[in-house]
């Protein structure tokens, strides 16, 4: 028995039907693209708060007597900028440059004027988890140097004044979650635990402030962009 030959009309709507399917179905890279930021050089921003932790610190007079004094610094603002690579799927390594500024707010519980300020450069690595329609938290960590710089810090009238500024060893730990906008574009929100060794600030009448650890909670949201 012979098979049916199929009529051009029946050529036609297969023809159409085969088109709407390669359509519907992607090339599978063009898929897992979905799911991440690409593979690359990318550049990141932020912007974000900052709180450090109290601190204990040693106050040594001129004279030579030591005593702890606690300093405390209020919510201030961090902003950032990073330069990085994306090795592969998950792995991304980069370069950051870091601001933070906090007023002071209370040393030994009186009130207190001056400010903090932190400029720090740090290496970063950092493992994406990519879960699919563009989202992907992240964990990570870094080291670098912080320079610490003090203004007029002090506890209000008659009281020592400490100015000055220390480098430092820096590290931080690193998590969030970014979601990807487009090909070249990501949105990310970020939780970071930064600590700096400890510093020394000179007083205003001979004081010396001794083993100043800055350690602060921060959370920063920006854009990155993938190139």
């Amino acid at each position: 028995m012979t098979a049916p030959v199929m009529t051009k009309k029946a050529r036609l709507v297969s023809l159409v039907l085969l088109s709407g399917a390669t359509i519907a179905a992607p090339p599978a890279k063009a898929q897992s693209d979905n799911y991440a930021t690409p593979v690359g050089l990318y550049m990141g921003l932020g912007v974000g708060v900052n709180q450090p932790t109290d601190s204990t610190a040693h106050v040594q007079s001129s004279s030579g007597g030591s005593a702890p004094t606690v300093f405390g610094f209020g919510t201030g603002y961090n902003l950032l900028g990073a330069l990085g690579y994306k090795w592969n799927p998950n792995i991304r390594t980069e370069l950051e440059f870091d601001y933070r500024h906090s007023d002071a707010d209370n040393v030994n519980g009186l009130a207190a004027n001056g400010a903090q300020k932190v400029f720090s450069f740090s290496g970063n690595v950092l493992y994406d988890i990519n879960l699919g329609s563009g989202l992907s938290p992240y964990v990570g960590g870094g080291i670098g140097v912080a320079r610490n710089r003090w203004s007029n810090v002090n506890a209000g009238f008659n009281t020592a004044n400490f100015d000055g500024a220390d480098t430092k060893f820096q590290w931080q730990l690193i998590g969030g979650v970014s979601l990807r906008l487009t090909r070249a574009t990501a949105l990310f929100a970020d939780y970071r635990y930064i600590g700096v060794g400890a510093s020394r600030f000179n007083g205003s009448s001979g004081e010396v402030l001794r083993d100043h650890y800055d350690h602060s909670h921060n959370i920063l949201a920006g854009v990155r962009f993938f190139f």
